[in-house]
């Protein structure tokens, strides 16, 4: 049976399915090992927006278009801006004193002023849940950006679907609304595989999940009457299968999305009947009153908790403090900026609210904009304004044979003729005589050993040098999900086989352990394209397309008595930019440097039991035949220039053991 909707709206126990979204977020963000999809949290919310928006939507009169469009974007900057402008321009400035390259942290910032941060992030190829990624206070706001460009299209469709004589007699909203939606969830689907960060960022992929708490809000203004025993075993089974999905690990994503968005749907719906259990359990004072300060929460939890990071760190003995700093800042907020801006005010009042809102973006804009030349932010910095100088690579760095603007191909560059520059990227020995080339290979890790193949060409060999950012050498079988890449793989492959003779060595360089590890690891590339020609997110499988392409060319390369040197996977520190120690960072994370240590050598370990039978292919391990490197993260900052990346000292410590392979072959 259907009633229609009462005149008192506000539902209670939405405030405590957004206090309990709240609560996940923050812990997940505090340690995502306890919870590691805390994050779905925000799922949780876009629901909740949907259905809150149309219902308010829906609950008063409007005189036409005009007037019904005119509100509901004065409403929306007042509840969203005050806030966020304040945020922006607080934590801009904070950033600046402990981050001394805070330029994408400000541009993430800049952005979000103007409803734009997750397009930004996006951009930027920043992968939410790298540890890099967690040193930006404003990555958070991507999800503002989601709901703010969702405003810009919801509104027009809802007038659409809703005749303005008789606005509550709806024209088919079932039917457009669920359309949409699917479609939505389909390409959310589909896309996820082939580009991971398109479908976290942006608006069109997360659509469904804002217009399915729409959906919701046709079941509530019919309230239908959910009773039984169905309806009794919901108020134990919904919120335990909610809780329990936030356990699931990351790699989960597509399931554990829809199952939030579908149990917070019937969470919704099935929290009509005031007196159940799920009722009192999501009504109780506690979780409302998170849910009321849940926005604040929410903007404020992350920046305190990044630039913790930055600085002090997150330990047992600092949670207390930084929970106690974000619940204050949190509360101030809601008390003295949200609360006053979200009041219920008539039209002039909220014409004088908009535009001291509007007043202030421009002022927070232009203030933020300021802190991101390098001049001022330099200045602003608190920590040690010098960069970290190693004689060594001050002496090699003006020594290179080859440019790595010509030989390396940086993200962004075109291709042109690809011909043109292999032949612009060999380096014959003075006097023209040799007896062997040398080709470096692979993607930026190879670009980084330009600095150092000038000790090869001095001991009287030719060399090639062909490196392309995120084109992990060889060819896989079905390719690699870069046109780009797939092209450069393709054409580089036939010209080095071509080019190279019996007694010829080809040396492969990539970033493997970025290819070829699961989803739960840090800075993940999946590039490989499956049988079906799709991304191929599957370690094990990764694995084996790799391994097979490595098979397939070292065969072809034998053939003409080529030798192959394949550097294995080198050590990483994620958190490089938090690497040095400060007055206010005075503890470094040295467990990190351990645990990816270990990854790199699990991955060495499956390389050399994978290729032990292949002839004419020598495998370096960094990890045993570099034994300068790197105890601690001290020693690792002298031979990598950032978080994967060798130095110039580093490229001259792995060419030195190349060099070592070679004379082994003489």
């Amino acid at each position: 049976m259907s009633k229609q909707i009462n005149q008192n709206l506000y539902r209670s126990e939405i405030d405590g399915i957004r206090g309990f979204a709240v609560l996940a977020v923050i812990f997940n963000h505090f340690n995502k090992d306890f919870l590691p999809s805390g994050f779905l949290g925000v799922d949780i919310f876009f629901v909740i927006s949907g259905f809150v928006i149309a219902l308010s939507l829906s609950s008063k009169p409007y005189k036409n278009f005009k007037d019904f469009i005119y509100h509901f974007y004065l409403k929306r900057i007042c509840r969203i801006l005050p806030t966020l402008i304040i945020f922006v321009f607080i934590t801009g400035l904070l950033i600046t004193f402990f981050d001394k390259t805070p330029i994408t942290s400000l541009r993430t910032g800049i952005a979000s002023l103007i409803g734009l941060g997750n397009i930004y992030l996006f951009k930027a190829s920043t992968n939410y849940f790298s540890e890099s990624a967690n040193l930006n206070p404003f990555l958070h706001t991507w999800s503002l950006g989601v709901e703010e460009q969702f405003y810009f299209i919801f509104p027009f469709l809802f007038w659409l679907i809703v005749s303005p004589k008789k606005r509550f007699k709806i024209i088919s909203p079932k039917f457009l609304i669920t359309f949409l939606t699917l479609i939505s969830f389909f390409i959310f689907v589909i896309t996820y595989f082939n580009n991971p960060n398109a479908v976290y960022y942006l608006m069109p992929f997360r659509f469904w999940e804002i217009a399915s708490g729409c959906l919701i809000f046709i079941f509530y203004k019919h309230k239908y009457n959910f009773s039984g025993p169905i309806f009794r075993f919901s108020n134990y089974l919904i919120p335990t299968f909610l809780l329990l999905i936030l356990f699931l690990p990351e790699n989960k994503f597509i399931f554990s999305s829809f199952a939030a968005v579908f149990l917070t749907s019937l969470l919704i719906i099935f929290l009509n009947k005031k007196n159940s259990l799920l009722f009192k359990l999501f009504n109780n004072k506690i979780l409302r009153y998170l849910g009321k300060i849940s926005y604040s929460l929410y903007i404020w939890h992350w920046p305190i908790i990044s630039i913790s990071k930055l600085t002090i760190g997150i330990t047992w003995w600092t949670v207390p403090l930084q929970i106690g700093v974000i619940f204050l800042l949190s509360i101030c907020n809601y008390n003295y900026i949200e609360n006053r801006f979200r009041v219920k005010a008539n039209s002039y009042q909220l014409k004088k609210l908009s535009l001291i809102t509007l007043i202030a973006l421009l002022g927070g804009f232009l203030s933020t904009l300021t802190l991101s030349f390098e001049k001022i932010h330099t200045r602003l910095y608190q920590g040690n304004k010098e960069d970290f100088v190693d004689s060594f690579n001050e002496e090699y760095k003006i020594q290179k044979i080859l440019s790595h603007t010509k030989c390396h191909i940086s993200k962004g560059q075109k291709l042109n003729n690809i011909e043109n520059l292999f032949n612009n990227c060999k380096k014959t020995p003075q006097y023209g005589k040799y007896e062997k080339t040398i080709a470096f290979i692979g993607d930026s890790h190879a670009g980084a050993l330009i600095s150092s193949e000038k000790k090869i060409y001095d001991l009287n060999y030719r060399v090639i040098h062909f490196s392309a950012t995120g084109c992990p050498f060889p060819r896989t079988t079905y390719g690699n999900s870069s046109i780009k890449c797939d092209f450069f793989l393709k054409n580089t492959e036939k010209l080095i086989l071509e080019e190279l003779k019996f007694g010829d060595f080809i040396v492969i360089n990539n970033y493997q352990l970025s290819y070829l590890s699961d989803l739960n690891s840090n800075d993940i590339s999946n590039v490989f394209l499956s049988k079906n020609s799709l991304v191929e997110t599957s370690m094990l499988k990764k694995r084996e397309l790799y391994a097979n392409a490595i098979k397939r060319f070292s065969k072809e390369a034998s053939k003409k008595g080529i030798e192959v040197i394949l550097i294995g996977a080198t050590p990483r520190y994620p958190a490089y930019e938090i690497s040095e120690k400060e007055w206010f960072r005075p503890y470094i994370n040295e467990k990190l440097l351990e645990d990816e240590k270990k990854l790199g050598q699990e991955l060495n370990l499956f390389f050399k039991n994978s290729f032990k039978q292949i002839n004419n292919l020598n495998f370096v391990d960094p990890f045993l035949e570099m034994q300068a490197c790197c105890k601690n993260v001290e020693e690792y900052r002298k031979y990598f220039q950032d978080q994967d990346h060798y130095s110039i000292r580093g490229a001259h410590e792995l060419m030195n053991i190349i060099v070592q392979k070679l004379k082994s072959k003489n």
